[in-house]
């Protein structure tokens, strides 16, 4: 077990000059956004008030509006950073300490992206052709914002190759990945609202 956990720590030192910060707030008492898909790799970073803490806890005490704690992250009053080793693939469920009885919680949905789908999601964003030989089109289908698409393209290791900034909306994107040569890669696209994460392979 020991192994398992210091192999996930590593991996997780490994890709984080390569992550994404996200950021939660607190407009209130809720968590903004309350629930996030994330990939493995990535760090969390809580920004909220001074009268709000942040507790991992069980699925069950989670749907029960309980603040028993898990050994897992857990952020001072006011907020600070998760870093990827706290997040480990899976579900993290977590709570507002004193204001969980009145349902401020969240969750955290970390993807390991090398097990990730490499079938679009519908009404997200389509990616084709796969398999490709290193020029492939983004068509992105939903989004209240077009300025908030955001893309980036990750190689098998964890290393970020390609990052695109403000996708336009309902038009065809193309993206061209021939100088990184054949692989498995992972096109991560963020659209305001979630991130979505599929498998390209380029032969």
């Amino acid at each position: 077990m020991k192994r398992i956990l210091l192999s996930i720590f590593l991996a997780s030192i490994g890709m984080s000059g390569f992550c994404t910060t996200h950021i939660i707030t607190t407009p209130g008492f809720v968590f903004a956004p309350a629930n996030i898909t994330i990939l493995f790799g990535d760090s969390v970073r809580f920004n909220i008030g001074g009268i709000h803490n942040v507790e991992e806890v069980s699925e069950a005490t989670w749907n029960a509006n309980n603040n028993t704690p898990l050994p897992g992250f857990n952020t001072p009053f006011g907020g600070g950073l998760i870093l990827p080793a706290q997040l480990t693939p899976g579900t993290h469920w977590y709570v507002c300490v004193p204001h969980a009885s009145g349902g401020m919680k969240g969750r955290i949905i970390v993807e390991n992206f090398i097990s990730s789908s490499s079938q679009p999601t519908a009404s997200v964003f389509n990616l084709f052709p796969n398999p490709s030989t290193g020029i492939f089109q983004v068509e992105m289908e939903r989004a209240a914002d077009a300025s908030n698409f955001q893309m980036d393209v990750i190689n098998s290791e964890g290393r970020k190759v390609y990052a695109v900034r403000n996708l336009e909306q309902k038009s065809l994107n193309e993206i061209d990945l021939t100088a990184f040569g054949k692989g498995i890669y992972f096109v991560r696209v963020y659209n305001g609202a979630g991130i979505y994460t599929r498998k390209l392979l380029i032969q």
